[in-house]
């Protein structure tokens, strides 16, 4: 008896809700249906917690925002070119709903909830990092080729960008530094997640990652909190980049031979023309470019998921 009291007293608490929200957001890079279930899982207890407790609602603009977002995404399907497309899109976004409108129904989190998020993230992020590992560590028995275990193709397995597995792992790393104590484990994860986000080199995400650690350090040496074990990670951060830079510098002489000028003005460019990251987001601009001229989209666009026939 006692031990119901127990569970229906978790089922109904703030831990129980952030180890939920913690696995939902943790399943990412593995799927959006795995990630949607967990998602409508998070908010329907918490709208359990907030009926039991009889908590009020406090608007937030920061939990607005993405409210008032999806409202305009609901609001494209009225002028929408492509009304399937557009259903389909709101249903995929309809996390900007429930996510924003679960946090507004219970009270403010604590910061052990939500270190117990990011916690929950990091661990089950850094199965998924090994898991990418040995896939390409298989792949490259198979074909003997490093470039298994870059860029896009040491993600392929999961049908994932390397920018956006880069991103998560990114946010992992952050984690881990701003901890004020490190456990080894918690050392060995932080190395790991550093391997990725360098084999996966992503300029914009190593560049960001670099300045934040700079930052984030120099405020630790200031302060004088674990002076050696701080500068026994910083240098063990630099070896590992030292390491691994070989796959970045691979990445910045195949970006080097973007021709700016080509892509802004080329008529066609055949199946086999040479195409960067940083050439493929210069004709995004081109394409958005055109489309503000041609197709007058300034104001309200094409609707939700709607301009595929138009890129075509």
């Amino acid at each position: 008896m006692n031990a119901l009291k127990i569970n229906r007293g978790f089922f109904n608490s703030e831990e129980f809700l952030m180890c939920l929200f913690g696995l939902s957001l943790s399943t990412l890079l593995i799927g959006y249906a795995y990630s949607s279930i967990g998602f409508g899982l998070f908010f329907a207890f918490a709208l359990r917690y907030g009926f039991i407790r009889k908590t009020s609602i406090v608007f937030k603009s920061s939990l607005l925002l993405p409210i008032l977002l999806y409202i305009l995404f609901l609001a494209s399907y009225l002028w929408s070119e492509d009304k399937d497309q557009t259903l389909k899109g709101i249903q995929r976004m309809l996390v900007m709903l429930i996510i924003p409108a679960g946090f507004l129904v219970i009270p403010k989190v604590s910061s052990k909830g939500y270190h117990l998020v990011l916690k929950i993230f990091t661990r089950i992020n850094a199965l998924v990092a090994l898991f990418f590992l040995a896939v390409a560590t298989n792949n490259y028995f198979e074909t003997r080729s490093f470039n298994v275990f870059t860029y896009h193709e040491l993600v392929e397995i999961l049908e994932v960008n390397a920018i956006y597995a880069s991103l998560v792992f990114a946010v992992c790393l952050f984690y881990l530094l701003s901890l004020k104590k490190r456990t080894v484990l918690e050392i060995a994860l932080a190395l790991l997640f550093i391997l990725m986000v360098i084999l996966l080199s992503s300029k914009m995400i190593i560049g960001i990652l670099v300045i934040g650690a700079v930052v984030l350090f120099a405020m630790r040496l200031r302060k004088k909190l674990d002076r050696k074990k701080t500068i026994l990670f910083i240098l063990l951060t630099a070896v590992l980049i030292s390491v691994g830079s070989f796959a970045l510098y691979k990445r910045l002489r195949m970006e080097s031979r973007t021709a700016i000028t080509e892509v802004f003005n080329k008529e066609k460019f055949g199946k086999v023309y040479y195409w960067t990251g940083s050439s493929i987001r210069l004709f995004q601009l081109r394409l958005l470019k055109e489309q503000i001229e041609e197709d007058n989209i300034i104001l309200n666009g094409f609707g939700l998921f709607a301009s595929k026939d138009n890129l075509r």
